[in-house]
């Protein structure tokens, strides 16, 4: 009896704080934070000071927040209204903070940024910004951030359409630095096909000329294995 008495005040002043939210979020709910413009990220300084000797944890911490950074108070911005010379500033704010250890960032601008939609962003303003800020990201380091560049040569396909950034784009990809034997045989040969995507032939038979034979082999085997899959799941 004892117990369940000194029990009671505990769970009364847990029921009280309970309805306090309750009445609150109610009687404010106009007044809940909802983000109107993603506002200038912090200066290098300022993030050091931020970050009181953790780095990692503060880049976690802000990159989780520019994942969710147009959802509040149970409202979404859209895309098309943000400043995207302020979110690109975000993102190379926190490449800085990491030191260029994480994809998180790049993540959150190829599949959410990048996600804007032509109906929105009619010239591309708005994710050329985007491809722009990638391709800074892979050529810094093409063997690691090779993907960025494949993800933009193809929205420099589609939706953009700009055979000029189809060809700067194929030339990234010439890197030597993609030699690497991280870097998956498809991506080195990739470039004649973009060439010849965006008219330049002379180009397209010149780097086709370049492709290692043994790219060439490791291409044909994994064109012989999806070929053989596709038989075999049509046959099922």
């Amino acid at each position: 009896m004892g117990r369940e008495l000194s029990g009671r005040p505990l769970w009364a002043l847990i029921f009280v704080f309970l309805a306090a939210q309750t009445w609150f979020a109610s009687e404010f709910r106009g007044l809940r934070m909802a983000i109107e413009e993603i506002p200038p990220p912090p200066t290098a300084r300022a993030l050091e000071a931020m970050a009181l000797g953790d780095e990692e944890f503060l880049f976690r911490y802000l990159g989780r927040w520019i994942e969710f950074v147009g959802d509040g108070g149970g409202r979404l911005r859209a895309l098309r209204f943000y400043d995207y010379d302020r979110v690109v500033n975000w993102m190379e704010a926190l490449d800085r903070l990491d030191a260029d250890r994480s994809d998180l960032v790049h993540m959150a601008a190829a599949h959410y940024f990048g996600a804007i939609t032509t109906a929105v962003d009619p010239q591309h303003s708005k994710l050329r910004k985007i491809v722009d800020y990638l391709r800074a990201v892979g050529t810094r380091d093409p063997a690691r951030f090779w993907p960025w560049l494949v993800w933009d040569s193809d929205k420099a396909r589609w939706p953009i359409g700009d055979s000029a950034l189809i060809v700067e784009i194929a030339r990234d990809l010439q890197s030597p630095k993609l030699k690497d034997p991280r870097v998956p045989a498809w991506v080195r040969v990739l470039p004649a096909h973009l060439f010849h995507v965006a008219g330049d032939d002379n180009a397209a038979r010149d780097a086709q000329a370049h492709i290692a034979p043994e790219d060439l082999a490791e291409v044909a085997e994994m064109h012989r294995r999806l070929n053989e899959g596709v038989a075999k799941s049509m046959r099922k």
